[in-house]
């Protein structure tokens, strides 16, 4: 083996250039040349401080992978390659840039993931490196088939699906785009659950028909810890929210609406004390956390040296102890409480006269946990919902003392006007916000295309118009027709129905602008001039793949991400319906 040395400002990048020699002194030269990358990797090294620095160490590594193809020349295109660890170091150096601020580096890192297989076709590390950006690009379709193409199937499902695939699937307008691929994992998820509860018994009988008494234990273990698995609790509550919501995409009655809601909660088995988390988080790329769902978390994230990560080790989400870890733990299953707890919470929201409505004693003084997702929002984690139940109690607070059904009460109710009025305020404050936030987006389509239209769908905006706009247009028409309406409200309601009309017009408003918007970025995205570059220097990155197609590549992205965006606009158009 020959090296040959390139001094950079914090390390020594070493290139691999094949010798006359037996191919397996070549391919024992290889390896030891990526263990050393990977050593500098975990070690947070090089410290790179321009993104032209992090482009020419990825570029070197890719040269050096280029270099040692013949290696892997008699391989079947499913055996694991010579130097593909190379590839995803590559991926790093160049969303390291990205961070840095280079344009252009993350579609490049996409496009050499791809480039390597169309030789390594089932390659893990290359696939799930892929799958992780896809996801973070808004795009839960290609990560599916990423995933699919490893073959993940039986208790993968638990241990991988839903911490790859639903964060980012739920923080985005994609859940159309995601199709019948995506559907197939989710419904996996839970066939596989109900298959592992009906063969259980047999499996055990088995164990003691054959003498082997030492499985029993293991077999009782195995299945309590499927039955509390945290993602087949988290498949459930999301299941039953998309049946509620797909009922209250279309004009129905808050009555309907409420019976569904608690049919729902009726139905769903009873959370256990103890969850079970069994996601392998280890098999993700060291810049994809553990619920990262946006490629503008991509900064942070690379900063972190990837040997101190906590959810790498092996176990990490349900045997790690340190303080990071059961942060996690507790974040995950005060998320899944609430997503669980939906259903009630809307049946109370619409339905003055159930058992929740306007009782503090089940829902504390907001109605919501702080911050059950552990990002740091603090009191918006839960979206809208944090100022429309307050809202809720006060209006049906109302509403009872105006009909003399609770004049002991009356005194101590709440002002409705003020928690109306909160309403409001939150409303314009995020549809403001989120118009800032697209207009970056279309700002920067041309410069970097797939980044911005990822920010276009999603974070909250996505979330609001995906989900929330529907709970809110159904929660105010039910608090206005309960008042009596425009025309038909008491003298001591005639506050409180303005009020209703005020905030559904603010939610009308900027339903609509944001519609605007969204649709001018899909039209946009549809017209990305030709003269995009991507045969210019970058190109040299993928060139160790003749043929490949990078154009494809980006333009199927670019085509699901305008899914997304069309998705966003069908929803927000449905709620406008509701709400006209």
């Amino acid at each position: 083996m020959m090296v040959q040395a390139h001094n950079h400002t914090t390390a020594c990048l070493v290139s691999y250039q094949p010798v006359p020699t037996d191919k397996r002194t070549q391919e024992a030269g290889l390896q030891a040349l990526s263990n050393g990358y990977q050593v500098e990797f975990e070690l947070g090294l090089p410290r790179h401080t321009s993104g032209d620095q992090a482009r020419g160490a990825a570029a070197a590594l890719l040269t050096t992978y280029a270099a040692a193809l013949p290696l892997s020349a008699g391989l079947d295109a499913k055996q694991r390659g010579h130097g593909e660890d190379l590839i995803t170091l590559a991926v790093t150096r160049l969303l390291q840039g990205h961070a840095l601020g280079l344009h252009g580096l993350l579609p490049s890192a996409l496009f050499v993931l791809e480039a390597a297989q169309t030789t390594r076709t089932s390659s893990a590390p290359l696939r799930l490196h892929a799958a992780a950006l896809y996801a973070l690009l808004g795009c839960p379709r290609a990560a599916a088939m990423q995933l699919e193409a490893l073959g993940v199937k039986q208790i993968l499902h638990d241990s991988m699906t839903a911490h790859w695939l639903l964060p980012a699937l739920l923080d985005t307008g994609a859940t159309a785009a995601a199709g019948e691929s995506l559907d197939m994992f989710l419904k996996a998820v839970l066939l596989l659950h109900d298959g592992h509860r009906k063969d259980s018994g047999e499996t055990l009988i088995a164990a003691f028909q054959h003498g082997s008494y030492s499985k029993v234990a293991e077999f009782v273990s195995f299945k309590e810890r499927l039955a509390a698995s945290h993602a087949l609790h988290v498949v459930r509550a999301e299941e039953a929210i998309r049946k509620l919501r797909l009922l209250a995409s279309s004009p129905v009655s808050p009555h309907t609406l409420v019976k569904a809601a608690r049919h729902l909660e009726e139905q769903a088995p009873p959370l256990p004390t103890c969850i079970s988390f069994n996601e392998d988080l280890g098999t993700r790329p060291a810049w994809f956390p553990p619920g990262a769902t946006s490629a503008s978390e991509l900064g942070p994230a690379l900063a972190l040296r990837p040997c101190g990560l906590w959810w790498r080790a092996p176990s990490a989400a349900s045997r790690a102890t340190c303080a990071e870890a059961q942060a996690w733990r507790s974040a995950q299953r005060a998320k899944l409480e609430w997503r669980r707890g939906l259903p009630r919470m809307l049946a109370a929201a619409l339905d003055g006269a159930g058992p929740d409505a306007g009782s503090e004693d089940a829902e504390g003084d907001s109605g919501l946990r702080a911050d059950p997702a552990g990002n740091g929002n603090g009191k918006y984690a839960h979206g809208i919902w944090e100022v429309l139940m307050p809202a809720a109690r006060a209006c049906w607070a109302a509403l009872r003392c105006e009909a003399g059904t609770e004049a002991p009460k009356c005194t101590a109710a709440p002002p409705a006007c003020a928690a109306l009025s909160a309403v409001i305020s939150w409303l314009q404050v995020r549809f403001s916000a989120w118009s800032d936030r697209l207009e970056v987006a279309q700002q920067g389509l041309v410069n970097d295309p797939l980044l911005h239209l990822s920010l276009a769908i999603s974070g909250g905006h996505a979330r609001f118009v995906a989900e929330e706009a529907l709970w809110a247009a159904h929660a105010l028409k039910a608090w206005l027709a309960a008042a009596g309406g425009a025309q038909g409200a008491s003298d001591g309601n005639l506050d409180m129905c303005a009020d209703i009309q005020r905030a559904l017009s603010c939610l009308r408003e900027g339903l609509g602008s944001l519609r605007e918007v969204l649709e001018a970025l899909s039209l946009a995205a549809a017209q990305l001039p030709d003269a995009y570059d991507l045969a210019g220097a970058d190109a040299k990155l993928w060139g160790f793949a003749p043929g490949y197609d990078a154009r494809l590549v980006h333009d199927t992205t670019v085509a699901e991400q305008r899914q997304g965006l069309e998705q966003l606009q069908a929803q927000a158009a449905s709620v406008l319906r509701i709400l006209d």
